[in-house]
């Protein structure tokens, strides 16, 4: 068998699994990679450097940062200050969600909602304000709000995306700033959706109260650090993201972007913020084979020719139109309606390839076909299988299934409508198209 049909049946095979959710994700680029090895498809060099490149090494060490900052008092100090905000739902509100989009934009999605909920739930028991109008559009926010900006897990998106399109035979590259220009403006308006109009759709029925204080009741948690350690960790967290910004956009070469949350997370561990078992056992190893196993398929796709040919399928898939408003919908819309379904970080990956070669046979800018595949997999609002952080919050939220959907419509739609309008525009300003 040929490298080019072993190289689209080990794609295929892991477009599968992510879709069964019967496999772990990790495992799933781990045998990925494996096989791609075993078949001769790639060298072992080249499969086993993805899981030490750039990209990864700056993922996985962008973790140990948000573990030291999970440490400090800041969670604590966020309810003191909201407590003191007594029965107005709308101050209530607003401040959580600005919250919520902060601590996602610095860590992800998960830890946000996971740190938010508790904080919520104790917030509105004691302002008596209904945590049912609260939670959800705060969860909705902080999934689509994560690797927005240059900060955080969004620091590496951009070398993913850029060594993905490489490997797969393009020479287009994102700059550091790209993906906040393209994404920040529709981030924005549906954000206005939810700072104003939310009360309008979600759930009207307040808590039980024996649910909300149970929940209320497990939120306390004790500063572990001291506070001149507590302002290190704030001091080295910053200076990262300022030296992060400052190496991607005059393009340093001594001390590259991936190498300064290294650094970051090495005076981590030297200031006695995080021990060294905890700064490893926050290395999310998962995470670490997906993407590493997922930019192996990539590599293979596009050496052997693999890439071309999923791309000259999807492209007759769409009538062989080459309309950029018409494909850029179609590469939103299906990855969309799957992350509804399944968990959004196995539609990303399952997607992002497919994405990128069909923009790469019609002969549209292959950044687009990422952006699209990044926005729609993290507009994950309708069900509570759409991403963790939903599924988290429909017990102590108490929502049904209807809840979902009646939530998520109207901010879904205006954030298609937004993307469509808006990222098509400024890709022929930024990346002259």
């Amino acid at each position: 068998m040929s490298p080019l049909a072993i190289s689209v049946i080990i794609f295929l095979c892991t477009v599968v699994m992510f879709f069964s959710g019967k496999v772990a994700l990790g495992l799933i680029g781990l045998a990925a990679s494996i096989a791609l090895q075993l078949t001769g498809v790639l060298e072992s060099s080249a499969v086993w450097g993805n899981f030490v490149n750039s990209s990864v090494v700056m993922f996985a060490a962008l973790f140990v940062l948000s573990a030291g900052l999970m440490k400090t008092s800041l969670i604590n100090n966020i309810v003191e200050k909201l407590a003191a905000v007594q029965g107005n739902q709308r101050k209530i509100l607003w401040t959580c969600l600005t919250i919520s989009i902060l601590m996602s934009i610095f860590m992800n999605s998960t830890a946000a909602v996971a740190a938010m909920l508790p904080v919520i739930l104790m917030v509105c028991e004691r302002s008596q304000v209904n945590a049912r109008k609260i939670i959800k559009p705060c969860t909705d926010l902080a999934n689509m709000w994560t690797a927005s900006l240059p900060v955080g897990m969004g620091a590496s998106t951009y070398l993913t995306t850029n060594m993905m399109i490489q490997q797969m035979g393009g020479a287009q590259e994102m700059g550091i700033m790209d993906n906040a220009i393209m994404k920040v403006p529709p981030l924005l308006a549906v954000s206005v959706v939810y700072f104003f109009f939310s009360d309008k759709f979600t759930p009207g029925e307040a808590l039980k109260p024996a649910e909300g204080q149970a929940a209320a009741q497990a939120s306390g948690r004790e500063a572990v650090l001291s506070p001149v350690k507590e302002k290190l960790c704030y001091a080295i967290f910053a200076l990262t993201v300022v030296l992060m910004l400052m190496s991607g956009i005059l393009g340093w070469k001594r001390l590259p972007t991936f190498m300064i949350p290294v650094c970051g997370s090495v005076l981590m561990v030297a200031a006695g913020i995080l021990s060294a078992p905890e700064a490893t056992k926050k290395i999310p190893v998962d995470s670490v084979f997906l993407v590493g196993g997922m930019l192996n398929v990539a590599s293979a796709l596009g050496s052997t020719g693999g890439a071309a040919i999923i791309g000259d399928t999807i492209a007759k898939l769409l009538g062989g139109s080459n309309n950029l408003y018409f494909v850029l919908f179609i590469l939103f819309f299906v990855p969309f309606l799957c992350t509804q379904f399944m968990n959004n970080i196995a539609v990303g990956n399952a997607f992002n390839p497919l994405c990128i070669a069909a923009c790469m046979s019609i002969g549209i800018d292959p950044r687009l076909g990422a952006l699209a595949c990044g926005l729609a997999s993290t507009t994950s609002l309708l069900t509570p299988m759409a991403s963790a952080p939903q599924a988290m919050i429909m017990g102590p939220g108490q929502y049904k299934f209807m809840d979902y959907i009646k939530s998520s419509v109207l901010p879904c739609s205006v954030f298609i409508a937004a993307f469509m309008i808006y990222c098509p525009l400024m890709a022929k300003v930024i990346w002259k198209m």
